[in-house]
């Protein structure tokens, strides 16, 4: 076949191509989620030294896959959005360009599907794009059905599950989404995301599909105030059983506020590969680093802890602001002197207005 526009490749260029007469996730008797699941592992490793042998999830991937991907009494996936969150380098790029390849043109496919990945840059929205490609190339079955446009990073599926589709990379920092129908979208590193408007755009796409999906794939956002946060507050909620959402999944793997960040086993909370394929000895370098430099210390706790903590330096600690809050007994205050602050924030930051009462003792 001829090149389709700029950066196009050719179909079939290996030659004739030996389709199964049964693909392994269309063997019968399979699940929903099972069917995800034999479908990720048919794919290739691209990289390193097990290049070209098959994916093999581990026990943790197939636990928020079944969880995800769970039916209904009537056969539908209840689950509309999907968070994941845990440490960087723990394989997240290999799993979403497997799931967002399974919506495009596996098990979950639809007829001219609308498959998304959305980055905070073009650079970071480029790789989980080059790894798709990648495992494409490594898959000459697969690859068979596909043109794939490196220069606007697109893939379009030309036969067989999820015919007409179309996957594009997209990121925050490109133009208006608007006039677009997703039926997949996974959203990575959102915990770094400036603003929510690429995620309101491509959440709120979607309603002119039956099953759609906006899977989220991240480290934990700085501050509450981000959406990353409001995403997981919303699912920790969910989870204690405050809101019954079954549309909503959250996965987090993080370690508590106020666990020992110097500990191997509070690593272990964060980084479910760590070990396997996330290098302990990254982590411990990290980690030594962070213990004599106080400046890395934020940077580590977000990112490989997976807490919610700014890279700013704070003047009190979040855990003791939190200890010593409480409501004020008013009654007792009445008559006594105060000292006021008032500071107005300019744009984004917060208003803040505290009263101080010295203790009545003069300390």
């Amino acid at each position: 076949m001829a090149l389709r526009g700029k950066g196009a490749k050719a179909l079939s260029a290996r030659g004739k191509i030996e389709v199964r007469e049964v693909a392994p996730w269309d063997e019968p008797g399979l699940t929903r989620a099972e069917r995800v699941i034999a479908f990720c592992e048919d794919l290739p490793i691209t990289a390193g030294k097990l290049a070209g042998s098959q994916m093999e999830l581990r026990e943790w991937q197939r636990e928020f896959i079944r969880d995800v991907y769970a039916v209904d009494d009537a056969g539908n996936r209840p689950v509309r959005t999907a968070v994941l969150s845990m440490g960087r380098k723990n394989g997240k790029t290999q799993l979403a360009a497997a799931l967002a390849l399974c919506h495009l043109l596996g098990p979950e496919a639809e007829p001219r599907g609308e498959v998304y990945s959305c980055a905070l840059t073009r650079d970071q929205a480029a790789k989980l794009y080059a790894e798709m490609a990648a495992i494409l190339q490594f898959h000459p079955e697969l690859d068979d059905r596909c043109n794939v446009v490196r220069f606007t990073k697109q893939i379009e599926v030309l036969s067989g599950d999820g015919m007409g589709s179309i996957y594009t990379a997209l990121s925050a920092d490109a133009g208006s989404k608007l006039g677009l129908s997703p039926s997949f979208v996974v959203y990575d590193e959102l915990g770094s995301a400036p603003n929510r408007a690429l995620f309101d755009a491509m959440d709120t796409a979607s309603g002119a599909r039956d099953n759609p999906l906006m899977m989220v794939i991240s480290t934990q956002a700085a501050d509450d105030h981000a959406v990353m946060s409001e995403l997981v507050d919303y699912g920790i909620r969910c989870q204690d059983g405050d809101i019954v959402d079954p549309s909503f999944h959250l996965t987090l793997y993080a370690a508590p506020q106020d666990a020992d960040p110097w500990e191997p086993d509070t690593w272990l909370l964060a980084n479910p590969a760590i070990g396997d394929f996330r290098s302990l000895e990254d982590v411990q370098r990290q980690a030594g680093q962070a213990r004599l430099v106080p400046s890395k210390e934020a940077a580590f706790r977000n990112l490989i802890l997976n807490q919610r903590v700014s890279s700013v330096s704070r003047f009190i600690h979040k855990a003791e602001w939190n200890a010593n809050g409480g409501k004020p007994d008013l009654a007792r205050l009445e008559g006594r002197q105060c000292f006021a602050g008032l500071d107005l924030g300019a744009t984004r930051d917060l208003t803040a207005f505290v009263m101080v009462f010295p203790d009545e003792q003069g300390g």
